[in-house]
């Protein structure tokens, strides 16, 4: 459960002197964002010696559920880890028996199953993409940072140049806990972690996210052994994908014996707002899936629905529109290399499993490569030194951006919501994966 030796010592050769010394001069970073990227780039800035302050609109660690699991690739997610010094951190809560795959149709009946290997079994780590909690990670993440590193209930509005250039420095939001902590501050780059609806892309880039087609209702099944052996013996250890009439119905994992249903509908932006279900009491949001979209499926996958109802009402249930970014998206560099962006920020992308792998990877080599351009450099301007650096980064990032934005439309069209239903879907995943 690692990424090739080879893989990390090329990516350390590519950034060069990172090692602090005399002649390291000690750069000093904004990070806009307390996501998965924003605190990977953050965790290795200090790591190496540098300082990395992070400006995160939420109020606390606890604001909001974090969501569900993640499989984590090792030449990506992995990699970034390993980079960040986390890597025994992550292998004590990642679940490798999570990624087992089950694809159903409306009758609940599993045309396919990918089961992981057993430890020992042959074929072990061939696969190598265990799953973690989002929340776990944060929270590997955080604890990994310096006190005091992360300034929440930040608003960030926006970035602009300082000192001819020399410098940049944030603007925040009127009210914002850091407007008056921190306005005027001058920092010596500016890594936009923010997300999907970035207030630092609009300085580099004008584009915008547009809708995928797609809403995603998300619920949640707590102690699913005890309570509900059936429903967990039909979702197995890792995810099931019900599929059929354009509509998916996925149920996955969590740790503690947890499960996470997803509805993913191709329908209407307004739909949410049309049918109320964005605003209803989970129990009615869960009766209202199970009669007007998913009636005549199987009363084993409509358990699923059932099972959700009888949480807490006051949990929440994200019903979200998934939104991607125009691919490929590519921006100049900003002068100097003083901001640039990372994750969703800068390619957000209909979801297949790369989003916040790639997230990770970005915000590890964003800051590799600020890192390595405190080394003075003979005949070159530190300005010149860092822009070289991020116009490469950002080279790199694009490219992989568009090839996972590919791969998800792809999957869009012939996974989640082929014409054929699960059985085309089992085609094209046994075409994949042989």
């Amino acid at each position: 459960m690692a990424p090739p030796p080879e893989l990390i010592a090329s990516v350390l050769a590519k950034w060069g002197n990172l090692a602090p010394g005399p002649e390291h001069i000690k750069q000093h970073v904004a990070v806009v964002g307390a996501g998965v990227a924003g605190l990977v780039a953050a965790r290795i800035l200090q790591l190496h010696g540098h300082s990395a302050t992070l400006f995160e609109r939420e109020k606390s660690p606890t604001a909001r559920f974090q969501g569900g699991t993640l499989d984590i690739h090792p030449e990506s997610g992995q990699l970034a880890l390993e980079l960040a010094g986390l890597t025994k951190e992550f292998r004590a809560l990642a679940r490798p028996e999570g990624e087992e795959m089950r694809i159903a149709d409306k009758d609940a009946t599993i045309l396919y199953t990918d089961a992981a290997a057993p430890p020992g079994a042959e074929g072990e780590g061939l696969r190598d993409r265990p799953e973690l909690d989002r929340g776990h990670l944060r929270q590997i993440l955080l604890d990994s940072l310096e006190p005091g590193s992360v300034e929440w209930g930040s608003a960030v509005q926006g970035a602009e140049d300082a000192q001819g250039g020399a410098k940049v420095q944030l603007l925040f939001e009127s009210g914002s806990a850091s407007a008056a902590k921190h306005a005027g501050k001058l920092f010596d780059a500016i890594i936009g972690a923010d997300g999907a609806w970035s207030r630092i892309r609009p300085i580099l880039s004008p584009a915008t996210p547009t809708y995928t087609g797609v809403v995603s209702v998300e619920l949640g099944i707590r102690a699913a052994d005890t309570r509900f052996p059936e429903i967990a013996a039909l979702v197995g250890q890792g995810t099931l994908h019900a599929l059929a009439d354009k509509k998916a119905l996925i149920a996955q994992r969590n740790s503690g014996g947890n499960i996470r249903t997803y509805a993913w509908l191709p329908v209407p932006l307004s739909w949410p707002a049309d049918t109320g279900i964005a605003t209803m009491p989970r129990k009615d949001a869960s009766a209202y899936l199970r009669t007007h979209v998913y009636a005549d499926w199987s009363p084993r996958l409509l358990a699923l629905l059932d099972a959700a109802a009888e949480g807490d009402d006051s949990e929440q249930y994200p019903v979200r529109a998934l939104f991607q970014l125009p691919s490929p998206h590519a921006w100049k560099t900003y002068p100097g290399g003083r901001i640039t962006i990372v994750g969703d920020a800068a390619h957000v992308a209909y979801p297949n499993g790369e989003g916040a792998n790639l997230a990770m990877l970005d915000g590890a080599e964003a800051a590799l490569a600020i890192a390595s351009a405190g080394a003075e450099v003979e005949g070159k301007t530190a300005s010149a030194v860092l822009e070289g650096k991020i116009i490469e980064f950002e080279r790199v990032m694009i490219e992989r951006g568009a090839a996972s934005a590919a791969d998800g439309d792809m999957l869009k069209e012939q996974f989640i919501f082929p014409e054929g239903g699960a059985k085309a879907a089992v085609e094209l995943f046994r075409k994949m994966a042989g």
